[in-house]
């Protein structure tokens, strides 16, 4: 998220010849490229995304949201020490 940028998926090259991917909303990302927010009636909105983790047993999945300060917060901090 910081750097703006979609890695390529691992062991992608290759794609399942069962999955009909180009008539479903799923993308196998296969090369590096920049991650733009999506805008959606008009409003930019944040990037999200979801990391999973498989292993021996135990897998993981969590969906994180990028920051984005509110237009009135920037810039205006206030020293209340």
């Amino acid at each position: 998220m910081q750097h703006g940028q979609l890695v390529p998926s691992l062991h992608a090259e290759r794609l399942n010849p069962y999955i009909e991917f180009e008539k479903s909303a799923f993308e196998v990302n296969r090369e590096l490229r920049a991650w733009k927010r999506p805008v959606v009636d008009g409003r930019t909105l944040p990037r999200i995304a979801g990391v999973s983790s498989f292993g021996r047993g135990s897998n993981a999945h969590v969906i994180v949201e990028e920051y984005v300060a509110r237009e009135e917060d920037r810039g205006s901090r206030r020293e209340e020490w």
